[in-house]
């Protein structure tokens, strides 16, 4: 409906030679072809390159005034994400899951697997700080198990503040 009304409005403007009804709609069609391949890639259960065409989406609903673009794309985001960090897990990508499932966690707080895989993430984090805590003795190795660390805890977290404060 409201997109529909708004590619109208933006193709009458574009016709007159407005420029930015021209990258609105350029926006537009990015939008929704991204949108619809993400949304192509994840019934596939292909989460790396849902992940990439819904990321692309989300930059550039922002373009188009955010809302209910960006409200639509929450799901499909956070699901994409999810199965993303999972094959990245298990291609030994462990930083990119955690990144993975701490975003899907932010945009899909109520979804099951994704709270389990945070939970782990952030014993990951937990698991990290108090060994680093224990080498005392080792600050250089201290330092590289912080720094291995560091991309499970949640930014701004008080892990990743301790975190990075034995990692510097």
């Amino acid at each position: 409906g409201r997109v529909d009304k708004a590619r109208v409005i933006a193709e009458g403007e574009a016709a007159k030679g407005t420029r930015a009804a021209q990258r609105y709609l350029a926006d537009l069609e990015t939008f929704q072809s991204a949108l619809a391949a993400g949304k192509g890639r994840l019934r596939l259960k292909d989460g790396p390159a849902a992940k990439k065409s819904l990321d692309r989406a989300w930059t550039v609903a922002d373009r188009l005034g955010g809302g209910a673009g960006r409200g639509k794309l929450k799901k499909p985001l956070a699901d994409a994400l999810y199965l993303s960090a999972i094959a990245a897990k298990n291609l030994g990508n462990a930083c990119d899951w955690g990144r993975d499932i701490q975003r899907a966690a932010q945009l899909d707080a109520r979804n099951r697997k994704v709270k389990q895989q945070l939970r782990a993430v952030q014993q990951k984090a937990d698991s990290g700080l108090l060994k680093a805590r224990s080498l005392v003795d080792d600050p250089g190795r201290a330092k590289r198990v912080a720094q291995e660390h560091l991309c499970y805890a949640r930014p701004g977290s008080k892990t990743y503040r301790d975190l990075a404060a034995i990692a510097r």
